[in-house]
């Protein structure tokens, strides 16, 4: 790529500048074996564990010619800690974090998640939680999509992206506030079972909910 584009271009020369400076923006993942049926993530108590307990079945599809072990299903994980950290690093995004209770709006009008009665009933039911309003807002969808599907391919991937609900409307709106922060292996839509690979973020957000995160 930086061939092809224009000399005076600062793309990465190779991947492994491209690694070394993700490295230096802290945003680390994660990758946990799963198993195909969807049954466990060999994670946390299950995690030294080389067959499922559910299906019986082993953990990994085959071993190279070096003996490297290959896993059937690896789901990688994104925490959302740094990411969030990295709102408050920069100071007009930090100020617009803000936003969402600085917002007014017209009765019966909703121009953003803030002015709906969900929002309202959390603040309610949680009444120390909006007296900080710095404290993050996240909203979660999931989606699928298919990275072969000039190549007439059936294989998908799931992802379950995080949006921080503090920002105005057409920030939220913007790609590089939409994280993600699982991207789950197909081939085949996970449906019943995609709590099985929530389990990480899940105990992130409940970490965040009772423990907090200093900016």
């Amino acid at each position: 790529m930086k061939e092809i584009c224009p000399n005076n271009n600062e793309m990465a020369g190779n991947y492994y500048e491209i690694k070394k400076f993700l490295v230096g923006l802290e945003l680390p993942h994660r990758k946990i074996d799963a198993f195909p049926n969807s049954c466990i993530l060999f994670w946390k108590d299950a995690e030294s564990l080389n067959v499922c307990c559910i299906c019986d079945e082993g953990r990994y599809l085959r071993m190279s010619k070096e003996g490297k072990l290959t896993p059937w299903k690896q789901l990688i994980y994104f925490p959302i800690d740094p990411r969030l950290l990295r709102l408050y690093a920069t100071k007009n995004i930090a100020e617009n974090m803000t936003w969402h209770h600085e917002h007014k709006c017209s009765p019966g009008v909703m121009s953003h998640p803030s002015d709906s009665e969900a929002w309202k009933h959390l603040n309610a039911s949680y009444p120390d939680f909006p007296c900080e309003s710095r404290n993050a807002r996240l909203g979660f969808c999931t989606s699928g999509f298919s990275p072969f599907g000039h190549y007439e391919q059936t294989y998908s991937f799931w992802l379950v992206i995080v949006t921080p609900y503090n920002l105005a409307l057409w920030m939220c709106k913007k790609r590089q506030f939409r994280f993600i922060a699982l991207l789950i292996p197909g081939p085949k839509n996970s449906k019943g079972n995609l709590d099985i690979y929530m389990q990480p973020l899940i105990e992130e957000l409940v970490q965040l909910w009772n423990e907090g995160l200093v900016t």
